[in-house]
Order: structure tokens, then sequence, then C-alpha cells
């Protein structure tokens, strides 16, 4: 699997860094370290054939800091629910990520189609353990006293990739151009 992804500056990579620490200590939840790095995702598939870098570079040079918000802690329902940290979605978020999905789509194998523009929620996921509908209301009121109402920039497009059961590495970080 190969992820387009914006990773959360500090103070607020941490904080999720923390949160998680927290969830693992109260809760026992424990995978959201398969992906342990704190971010949000744009698009993601299988593969990438060879070229897409090419277009996160001009992407990258052609946009300025976007500015982030987050506003409640909700869930996807499934049998393994995804706790998350709903960001709003704005003007300039929805207009990057139309972009990027028109752009790469093209070099994309078997796109996710969770993260198409129709269907794309972007999120901050803080639990993905199929324990969670046991303890949810528990959970979402533990959240619930922390403050996650933020306000931050992001300046970067970074590609991760994962195989097998493999915690996600890193490949490349662009940034956006100033």
């Amino acid at each position: 699997m190969k992820a387009f992804v914006s990773l959360l500056p500090e103070p607020y990579y941490q904080a999720i860094l923390n949160i998680w620490g927290e969830l693992e200590n109260k809760f026992g939840y424990n995978h959201i370290y398969q992906t342990p790095l704190p971010h949000f995702t744009w698009q993601l598939g299988d593969d990438y054939r060879e070229g897409y870098e090419n277009i996160l570079e001009e992407v990258c040079q052609s946009k300025t800091l976007l500015q982030v918000q987050t506003d409640i802690v909700t869930w996807f329902s499934g049998q393994e629910p995804v706790v998350y940290l709903r960001i709003v979605k704005t003007p300039q978020l929805t207009q990057v990520h139309q972009l990027l999905w028109e752009r790469l789509i093209p070099y994309c194998e078997n796109p996710s189609l969770l993260y198409a523009p129709s269907s794309w929620e972007p999120h901050i996921t803080l639990s993905m353990e199929e324990r969670s509908w046991c303890r949810l209301a528990e959970l979402i009121n533990f959240l619930k006293t922390k403050d996650l109402r933020w306000s931050f920039p992001v300046d970067n497009l970074t590609i991760l990739s994962q195989h097998d059961d493999q915690p996600a590495i890193i490949e490349q970080k662009y940034c956006f151009g100033f």
C-alpha cells in the first residue's frame, strides 16, 4: 500500500502520539502503531506507476501553506470502527484534494475509493481497534475531555508505504512552495 498524506506539525504531532499512548494504557488499543506517524490521508492505493513523483513536485511548488482545522471526535462505523478527529473540509482543502485526485489517479493501481472526492472525509485517526465497539461510549467520553479543536498549518505532502503487517515508512516528503 502507498498513501499520500500530510504529516502534522508540532505540537499536534506529539499531541496525537500522546493520545495514542493514553489509549493504549487506558483501553489496551495499539493497532494505530501500524501507521505510527500522525497524519491525514489525501489518497491511497496498492501502488503508483512511475511518474507520479513529478506530479507531486509540481503540485507542491504551486501551493503554499494550508490551514487545517479540526472540530469533533467521531467514528466511521463498520466491523472495525475507526475513531477519528474530524478535519473541517474548507474550500482550500477540497481544492487541493480534487487537484491531487485528478492528477494522481492515472498513476494509481487499485485506488481506495474512500478517498475519492465524493467520499473523502479528511481525518486524523485516533483508534482503529475492532474492540472499540465494546467501549465506544467510554472512549468518546474520554476523548471529549481533551481540547482537540485545533488550527494549524500544513506544509507537506508525504509518501508513506506499508507492506504486509509492517509499520508504515516515509518514502519521500515534499514541502509546499512559499
